[in-house]
């Protein structure tokens, strides 16, 4: 059952992010001709910025996470109810608070952001329309007892429901000439609806949710377990976000909001394939959680290693063909002069291998309960990452914030955490480390002989490309299943599969 569950999860998110990638890349270069190169690269700066209202939730994301995961284990349904009541108290307050930051934030945006005079009053006038959707933040505790519950295949779908009218509303409003106050609106009104659907799924579970979310008093003992949760998640997500986002700060302040809309473009297929891989942690975490709630130790580490493996089987599958035929898939998509080169495609490919993995490992101490061990790493994480971000930048330029994160991953969290590993869980880093090195190798001989051969060459339509890439990507994933994954396992994954296939086929027979 738990394989089942993280099966869905992970070919729901997959579909989902197949359709959001489709709807998403045939809209893109319509928007950005529309907006400018300015406002668009604006706009993309001003998210940024936005997203770090997160970071006031404190944590309480993760930690709900870590209690649902434990109570949906045990079956505990009166604490699952009273642990919703405390979530959608504290979201409510955090929702207030972002909102009250953010009008804040709007009268001094174009300080963050350097624009021209003509653009200042948009930029205030987008800040102060995106602010709407921190409402909608209230129903994060459903989306995180969804996820715990490992039916997370919901979200998904009404991911997927999202993007495609987010995407064709900043479609029509940037054609209309609503500029980018056009963007944060469909950003809010996909939002909206997003929200609505969770919260239409779980409330009629819940009779009386909202009344005593209102007046019930709940038992101190549970704000203190949520507070010994949330102060470590709250330091590894302002850590993760300042690794992640502040790419997009230091490129607008350094060196101007214009090269903000090439240093998304060149990246994004790498991200859209980054964001993907790790979403299988994400997709198996509630089934780890369960494992170790469980007292199944054993049969925790073995997942882990087994689940590192095939992430890294998927990743270089994946990520090879994009790094040999990125600049031909930028070339067809935006035009030539938004790429910015293969080694800023080569750092960024480096940096969508490894951060799949690191964040299988950093979700495997969330679904323990031990994310507390991991603040150092990732603290220390954060500030070099930063610090090296803004040198490399000032001395390289536009590759600069994308070589100062690669680094940090490599001298801190590739050798801290299987340490940690081994030291809480007995995993011997050997079982992890080892597939990593043996997929940089093969990886490195592969692109090596591909750069050198005519198949990289330039694509000259979008059905060659995607023939190349596929036929590419196929015979590189059939290789590294052979030689990546271990015979057992390959065994073990067979046997998952045939029992998936007989239970997908008597419910088709029942229906």
């Amino acid at each position: 059952m738990r394989f089942q569950r993280s099966f869905y999860s992970l070919f729901s998110r997959t579909a989902q992010t197949m359709l959001a990638l489709a709807v998403g890349f045939l809209i893109t270069p319509f928007v950005f001709r529309f907006l400018g190169q300015e406002r668009f690269g604006a706009y993309k700066a001003l998210t940024t910025y936005l997203d770090y209202f997160y970071l006031l939730e404190f944590g309480a994301y993760g930690s709900l996470l870590a209690l649902f995961s434990k109570s949906i284990a045990t079956r505990n349904r009166e604490n699952q109810r009273r642990e919703l009541i405390l979530g959608l108290r504290w979201y409510t307050r955090i929702a207030a608070i972002c909102i009250l930051a953010g009008l804040g934030f709007s009268f001094f945006s174009h300080y963050f952001i350097p624009v021209s005079l003509e653009l200042r009053q948009d930029l205030r006038a987008t800040c102060i329309i995106s602010l709407i959707g921190f409402i909608f933040i209230t129903a994060q505790p459903f989306r995180a007892f969804l996820e715990a519950e490992q039916k997370s295949y919901h979200i998904h779908l009404y991911l997927a429901a999202q993007a495609i009218l987010v995407s064709l509303s900043s479609y029509l409003f940037s054609k209309n000439g609503w500029g980018i106050r056009g963007q944060a609106v469909a950003m809010v009104f996909g939002g909206t609806l997003f929200y609505l659907a969770i919260c239409a799924i779980l409330l009629p579970q819940f009779p009386g949710l909202i009344r005593s979310t209102i007046f019930e008093r709940i038992p101190r003992s549970f704000h203190i377990k949520l507070w010994n949760l949330q102060w470590p998640t709250f330091l590894n997500d302002l850590s993760g976000r300042i690794c992640l986002l502040t790419d997009n700060i230091v490129v607008s302040i350094l060196l101007g909001p214009k090269w903000i809309a090439p240093f998304f473009l060149t990246q994004r297929l790498m991200s859209v394939a980054e964001s993907q891989l790790q979403g299988v942690g994400a997709s198996t975490w509630a089934a780890l959680g369960e494992l170790y709630a469980t007292d199944q130790h054993e049969t925790f580490r073995s997942r882990l290693v087994e689940v590192t493996r095939m992430t890294l089987l998927f990743s270089i599958s994946v990520i090879i063909p994009i790094c040999t035929f990125n600049s031909s898939f930028i070339r067809l998509w935006v035009g030539a002069d938004q790429y910015l080169g293969d080694f800023f495609t080569l750092i960024v490919g480096f940096n969508a291998l490894l951060l799949p993995i690191l964040s299988i490992w950093g979700w495997a101490f969330v679904a323990a309960g031990k994310s507390a061990i991991l603040v150092p790493v990732f603290l220390s994480q954060a500030v070099m990452n930063l610090t090296l971000s803004i040198y490399f930048t000032t001395r390289i330029g536009i590759s600069g914030p994308v070589l100062g994160t690669l680094l940090t991953y490599i001298a801190i969290p590739l050798f801290a955490i299987p340490y940690l590993m081994k030291k809480h869980f007995k995993v011997s880093p050997v079982s992890i480390l080892r597939p990593l090195a043996e997929t940089l190798i093969a990886g490195a001989c592969v692109s090596a002989v591909l750069y050198e051969s005519d198949f990289n060459r330039i694509a000259s339509h979008w059905m060659e490309l995607l023939l190349k890439m596929g036929l590419l990507g196929g015979i590189i994933f059939i290789l590294g299943f052979f030689t990546l994954i271990r015979t057992h396992e390959r065994s073990l994954l067979a046997e998952r599969f045939k029992s998936l296939a007989k239970k997908g086929g008597e419910y088709l027979g029942k229906k």
